[in-house]
């Protein structure tokens, strides 16, 4: 018999948090679904964990890449192989609450949604510590009312171009796949970011987004150490092209602005999670965001608009020393919130 429900978890490196992830799953009201685990070649115990639910659960399937291809493939991979109507995807350090596939079914069949977000808890170390309150909107508001067209491709569409409306992640809602297939999508390569792109390219196919207010998904935050590798800004630069394509294609010229400022904006907070976070020394810093600074994304026309804006202007003119300043500012900013993530992380591991 067909499920109704796919649930996807791509798996890499997850051997501490993978069993509580597939037991919430396991223990779910709504029965009618199927577990599809994707094993993206983690080099730990995550396959041997796998093999031992799917011998326990008839309903849970293992898949296996012979290389890492990272999450997006591994998500693609699992949709590849789902049946169900709609499709559910949850990351292998995280979990659901009980009644999560239940609400959300029953929200996207009431609603006749194509997608239906539910409300997210960010959790802090391995004993899940609460970080923030129930939110499936920013602002940690908790939203009822739909979106239909036509006004999901006016405002709600600016969501991907640097102005938070409600959420691009892909955990903590359900899909209907019929619309995922009618979209084409296709596995990307980003190391991160990339459920903001598959949502973002699914967007125009939505004819309503739906919400719930209840708990759907305990998200396991780690602090964004990712917004200081040498990654970030590669992808902020590439997504930037991606996004700038979307906003001409669609005429969504609202969006030019904020777009531009949110490259602004991620070069800043590269360079001060730079120094707070791998407390790289002022000296290299500089050298890299004034060697940063010759890229060509950061020509005349990325500032077109930025006029006034003191940051942007300083990186458009590539007065290093300036830039610098702003940095600096960032980090005393930040520092005090770090030496708090740190003391919280000796005490919860």
């Amino acid at each position: 018999m067909t499920p109704v429900v796919s649930i996807i978890v791509p798996v890499f490196k997850s051997e501490r948090f993978l069993d509580q992830c597939v037991r919430s799953i396991v223990g779910q009201t709504f029965p009618d679904w199927e577990l599809i685990l994707v094993n993206d070649c983690s080099p730990d115990r995550s396959g041997e964990i796998m093999a031992d639910w799917a011998g326990r659960d008839c309903r849970i399937r293992t898949v296996a890449h012979p290389a890492n291809l990272g999450v997006s493939h591994a998500r693609f991979t699992g949709l590849e192989r789902a049946s169900g109507r709609y499709v559910v995807f949850v990351d292998s350090d995280d979990w659901i609450p009980r009644r999560a596939v239940e609400l959300l079914h029953g929200a996207i069949e009431r609603e006749g949604a194509d997608v239906v977000i539910g409300a997210m808890v960010k959790v802090i170390g391995s004993r899940g510590l609460v970080r923030s309150r129930p939110s499936n909107c920013p602002g940690r508001e908790l939203r009822r009312e739909s979106i239909s067209t036509p006004e999901l491709m006016g405002r709600w569409f600016l969501n991907y171009f640097g102005i938070n409306l409600f959420p691009s992640y892909m955990c903590g809602r359900i899909y209907r796949r019929a619309t995922i297939d009618r979209a084409a999508l296709r596995p990307t390569s980003y190391p991160m970011f990339e459920d903001t792109v598959f949502n973002m390219t699914l967007h125009p196919y939505l004819s309503k987004i739906g919400f719930v207010t209840d708990t759907v998904y305990y998200y396991r935050f780690g602090g964004g150490t990712s917004t200081s590798t040498p990654e970030f800004l590669r992808t902020v630069r590439e997504q930037y092209r991606l996004k700038e394509r979307m906003v001409q294609k669609y005429n969504v010229n609202a969006g030019i602005v904020p777009l531009k400022l949110e490259v602004v904006n991620c070069f800043y907070t590269h360079f001060a999670h730079r120094v707070v976070l791998q407390r790289v020394g002022w000296g290299e810093v500089t050298a890299e965001l004034s060697e940063e600074l010759h890229d060509p994304i950061y020509g005349p026309e990325l500032f077109e608009g930025l006029e006034g804006n003191p940051r942007a202007d300083a990186m458009r003119d590539r007065d290093v020393e300036a830039v610098v300043a702003f940095v600096r500012r960032d980090v005393r900013r930040l520092r005090p919130r770090q030496i708090a993530k740190r003391t919280i992380s000796k005490i919860l591991p």
